[in-house]
């Protein structure tokens, strides 16, 4: 009896040898994995500072898991502000939208990109399309205090608190904000200037009168951002078709489009402001004519574009380019 429990005594402790073992060995594969796990991802990270392919896939694995934001299923949040939601039209937006409606006005379910998505509905030019015809895209905005209002907006949209790149690669970049200096003033101008939408990218020039007078009358931050290129984006989404691209980018747009694979994939109308050309720059619309996109519209800074063969230009009567 004494020899049987014996053994049973030893058959007990050679199993619980035998599991701590096992279990040893399990976490340290586990810890092994995640280590090398995170030794690739330091490596993609430290890429990401210098020249590395916009199609990498480790590049596209950080951007769809790190800086891409899903659609909030939360109601919007919205202003209620009265200056506000008087201020948030002003300007050329008028004109933009008109376009829009005259382009999209019955199409549902299509996918847009706003670079330059300010707090998400100040001047926003798709907005409109997400909650009258159900669209949905996503939200690009590197300066920080304008994605935390972005943020709690609840678009129902991708948002990313990103710049768009310069070059063919990922890039950081240093991001100048320019804030309105606290004087004296009315309700509607406090609320039409409390955004910081002339953030630009450190080296990009915004030579253009129109900004000189805000420059004068801001003062200045600096973020340090990650940019991607643009078909960096639409491949951590698995988009192929953009329906409408925004580009309000302060100074950085012809750089954004110059390194984009037209012909990998189909972005079908553009509405682009161009801040430092104020005339008609005959050689970017040229550009862009190389490309197979036609100047439909024309006014101030803001030029609209749409591909050549696409079925909205049967919804355009006339091109008006106003000089």
């Amino acid at each position: 009896m004494k020899s049987f429990t014996m053994r049973k005594m030893r058959c007990r402790i050679f199993l619980l040898i035998f599991v701590m073992l096992m279990w040893a060995l399990y976490s340290s594969q586990n810890i092994i994995m995640e280590l090398w796990s995170q030794k690739e991802q330091d490596v993609v990270e430290a890429r990401l500072l210098g020249p590395v392919a916009a199609d990498d896939p480790g590049v596209i694995s950080i951007l769809r898991n790190h800086f891409l934001t899903p659609p909030s299923t939360k109601p919007y949040n919205l202003s209620t502000d009265p200056f506000y939601i008087k201020a948030k039209h002003y300007g050329s937006w008028g004109s933009i939208h008109k376009q829009i409606k005259t382009l999209f006005g019955s199409q549902r379910g299509g996918f847009f990109i706003e670079a330059g998505a300010l707090d998400g509905e100040m001047l926003s030019n798709t907005l409109w399309l997400e909650q009258h015809l159900g669209w949905t895209g996503l939200l690009v905005e590197p300066s920080p205090e304008n994605y935390q209002m972005l943020a709690a907006k609840q678009r129902k949209a991708w948002t990313s608190h990103t710049c768009l790149s310069l070059k063919a690669y990922p890039k950081k970049e240093v991001i100048v904000s320019l804030s309105r200096r606290k004087i004296r003033e009315n309700d509607f101008s406090r609320v039409l200037f409390q955004h910081q939408g002339s953030s630009f990218i450190l080296g990009v020039s915004l030579d253009s009168r129109l900004y000189e007078g805000l420059q004068k009358l801001s003062e200045t931050s600096y973020s340090v951002i990650q940019c991607f290129p643009l078909s960096s984006y639409l491949l951590a989404l698995n988009v192929s078709v953009v329906d409408l691209l925004s580009l309000d980018i302060q100074g950085s747009e012809k750089s954004v489009l110059k390194y984009f694979p037209w012909e990998a994939l189909n972005i079908r109308v553009i509405v682009i402001e161009v801040v430092n050309y104020e005339m008609l720059d005959q050689e970017f619309v040229n550009y862009m004519k190389r490309n197979n996109y036609t100047l439909i519209n024309y006014m101030g800074e803001d030029y609209t574009f749409v591909r050549d063969g696409d079925p909205t230009l049967k919804n355009i009567d006339t091109v008006k380019i106003y000089l």
